[in-house]
C-alpha cells in the first residue's frame, strides 16, 4: 500500500518512501535495512539519555518492536530518521521519568514510620 499520495514527505529520499511501504507491506528484509542502517546510531543517541548500555539497547529495540507490530499502520511524519530519533528520545524521556517516579515512590515508602514499622513487624514474624 503506497503512502498517502506516493511521494516523499518533507526531508525523506525516495528509497525511504519505498522502505516505509515495504516495511508497511511486511517485508522482513526491508525492516532488517532499516534496523541496520539506523540501530548503532540510535543506540548511540539512546545513551546518551539513560547512561547505560542496557538500557539504550533496549530503547531501540522497543521502538524498532513497535514499528514492526504496528507495521500495516505505520506512516511516519516526515522523515523516516527524525521519526526515529524522535521515537527514541521520547521512550528515553518516559524511561527516565518512570524512574524518578520510582525513586520518588521508594523514598516516600521509606520516609514513612508507618511503612518502617510494618517491615520491622515482618522481619520479626520471619524469625524463627
Amino acid at each position: 500500500m503506497p503512502l498517502e499520495d506516493g511521494f516523499p514527505r518533507d526531508g525523506e529520499t525516495p528509497s525511504e518512501t519505498v522502505l516505509v511501504d515495504r516495511i508497511r507491506a511486511g517485508d522482513p528484509a526491508a525492516f532488517e535495512a532499516l534496523y541496520r542502517t539506523y540501530w548503532q546510531r540510535l543506540y548511540a543517541f539512546a545513551f546518551r539519555y539513560v547512561q547505560s548500555k542496557e538500557d539504550a539497547e533496549e530503547l531501540v529495540q522497543e521502538v524498532f518492536f513497535r514499528i514492526w507490530r504496528r507495521r500495516a499502520h505505520w506512516v511516519p511524519a516526515g522523515a523516516v530518521r527524525n521519526y526515529l530519533y524522535l521515537a527514541v528520545r521520547n521512550a528515553a524521556c518516559d524511561r527516565l521519568e518512570r524512574a524518578a517516579v520510582a525513586r520518588r515512590w521508594r523514598q516516600t515508602q521509606a520516609d514513612d514510620p508507618c511503612q518502617q514499622a510494618l517491615v520491622k513487624e515482618s522481619d520479626l514474624a520471619a524469625r524463627p
